[in-house]
């Protein structure tokens, strides 16, 4: 997100503590009215690390119903990993 709206990577990045500034991010996000939400509704971690490529998914989020009840959803982004299933509705 800080390469897209700031040009600069490191936009919710605190370098100190190694982390992302989740409160930026989540004021950031509800500024401009964009939310966040994951394929896997329930994951398993094959490794112990952030990456997805050793993530199983042991139950895909119901697209269709968060859709439903969200009426004012006018787009959705995927990342380019995504199991295109869970969209099919």
């Amino acid at each position: 997100m800080g390469v897209i709206f700031f040009d600069n990577k490191d936009q919710f990045w605190n370098k100190t503590e190694n982390k992302f500034i989740l409160t930026d991010i989540k004021l950031f996000l509800d500024e401009i009215g964009l939310a966040l939400y994951d394929t896997g509704y329930k994951i398993r971690r094959l490794k112990d690390n952030a990456s997805d490529k050793f993530l199983e998914i042991i139950e895909q989020a119901d697209i269709k119903q968060i859709l439903i009840h969200n009426p004012s959803i006018t787009a959705i982004i995927t990342a380019h990993r995504i199991n295109r299933s869970a969209f099919l509705v």
